[in-house]
Formats: C-alpha cells, sequence, structure tokens
C-alpha cells in the first residue's frame, strides 16, 4: 500500500512538473505602459496582467516578449468603433501590442501552432473603473 501511494505521488509531481514545463514563458518579455492621458499607471498595468493572465491561463503562448500600450489615439479608435457604435456595453477601452511565439499545441482559430508574432493586439474593455475584459485580438 506504501509502495503504491509513493508511485502515485511521484507521479503526481512528474506530472506537474511537465505541466509547469508547457506554461508560459515571461520573466524576459519587456513591458511598455507608454504614457497615457485617459488611462492612469494602475490601469494600464490591470490590463497587462490580464493580458498574461489570459495568455498563461489558455496556454495560447510559449514565450511572450513584449506588450506594449498602443496609445490614446489607437484606444479612442477602438472605443469609437466598438463602444460608441453600441456594438459593447463597456465604457472605456484600452488596447496593448503583443510579440510572442505560440504554443506547439495551441487551438485559438487565429494563431498557427510554434509560430512567432508580432505587434498582435489585445483589446479590452470595462466599465470605468471596473475590471478588463477580452473584446477581440489579432491584427487590424
Amino acid at each position: 500500500m506504501k509502495k503504491t501511494i509513493c508511485v502515485l505521488l511521484l507521479l503526481c509531481i512528474v506530472l506537474t512538473a511537465a505541466g509547469c514545463a508547457q506554461a508560459c514563458k515571461t520573466e524576459n518579455a519587456k513591458i511598455d505602459l507608454g504614457e497615457s492621458a485617459l488611462y492612469s499607471v494602475e490601469d494600464r498595468q490591470a490590463a497587462v496582467d490580464y493580458i498574461v493572465n489570459r495568455l498563461f491561463k489558455n496556454n495560447v503562448v510559449k514565450e511572450l516578449y513584449a506588450v506594449r500600450y498602443a496609445g490614446d489615439d489607437r484606444s479612442q479608435e477602438e472605443q469609437a468603433y466598438y463602444v460608441d457604435a453600441e456594438q459593447l456595453a463597456f465604457d472605456e477601452i484600452i488596447v496593448f501590442l503583443t510579440d510572442f511565439r505560440s504554443a506547439r499545441g495551441v487551438k485559438a482559430g487565429s494563431l498557427n501552432p510554434n509560430e512567432n508574432y508580432t505587434d498582435y493586439a489585445y483589446i479590452l474593455g470595462r466599465e470605468t473603473g471596473g475590471d478588463w475584459e477580452f473584446v477581440t485580438g489579432g491584427y487590424g
């Protein structure tokens, strides 16, 4: 019985370690919050945290190289498109551009497995002062 428990425990440790090896590498990612008259540093950092956590949780990215604020003009353009056109119930839109290598087993419709992407946009929305939520991502 003890031997069985030890084997099962060892198996759990090995599987956990293997799962961690597949996680998104972010330690060398360059984060650029940029300047903004629309959003505070805390607002922009919360958006970056959301993006990184989403990439990590969904196993979309093998390695994250950079995340940078696309700027107030781009965020306002997207806000005009999504919010002002009443397509979404958000008051605010923020846009970040990302550089990354997709995971080998990525199941995201617009991403190919194990490829590099540059300036891939993540568009997030929220009600004023609320938490950021995913709106869309991609090129365009």
